[in-house]
């Protein structure tokens, strides 16, 4: 009897980390794991990220992307969010990546509305572009406040800040991670796609 309870529990465990959901009928999404993110570990396989102030705390939500197709599609990864029940926000992503070359990981481009090149001081590290529609804000939630980050495109001095958002990109297979900064004592949330929930996590 306590044989079949551990295997049922196992199975259960099991189940929950291999949660898969189909997605706009181009892909499926495979739910990996949930973890508080590691800037060393970050510095060694990104060029760019956004960093985490002392009060808050970058988390990492890994899923495997694949077409359904088996062949290369437009994903738009502006789709993802974090819903907080506990703090009544809807957040963007920070930073979304995919595996690229042995370790390393490739970020998807940054992206701003409306910003001209006499004001764009960092146009080296975020590419812009207006044809690319952000749905992020298609997907509202009544009661619930949106959190979305804003980088300072021009100087210290001279601050321009924009809301970013993200580049699609054609997918066959890839490892993408979702980050997020949320407050320090943030253990538990869910990640949608548009409106389907792909996860109702735990903090490993």
């Amino acid at each position: 009897m306590k044989n079949l309870l551990f295997l049922l529990v196992a199975l259960a465990s099991l189940n929950l980390h291999c949660q898969t959901t189909i997605v706009d009928n181009s892909f499926k999404i495979e739910y990996k794991k949930a973890i508080k993110n590691s800037r060393l570990f970050e510095l060694h396989t990104s060029s760019s990220f956004v960093q985490a102030n002392e009060n808050e705390q970058k988390i990492q939500i890994r899923f495997k992307v694949k077409s359904t197709s088996k062949k290369k599609v437009v994903f738009d990864p502006n789709k993802f969010y974090l819903i907080s029940d506990e703090y009544k926000f809807r957040e963007r992503p920070v930073d979304i990546k995919h595996d690229h070359v042995m370790t390393s990981y490739l970020g998807f481009e940054k992206l701003v509305d409306e910003i001209s090149p006499e004001e764009n001081k960092n146009s080296s590290l975020h590419f812009k572009e207006h044809s690319i529609k952000d749905t992020f804000n298609d997907y509202k939630v009544d009661g619930y406040k949106d959190i979305e980050i804003t980088l300072n495109y021009g100087t210290t001095k001279k601050p321009v800040n924009k809301i970013v958002y993200f580049n699609h990109k054609k997918i066959k297979s890839k490892t993408v991670d979702v980050y997020f900064i949320v407050p320090l004592d943030f253990d538990k949330g869910k990640i949608y796609y548009g409106n389907q929930l792909l996860i109702d996590f735990i903090l490993d």
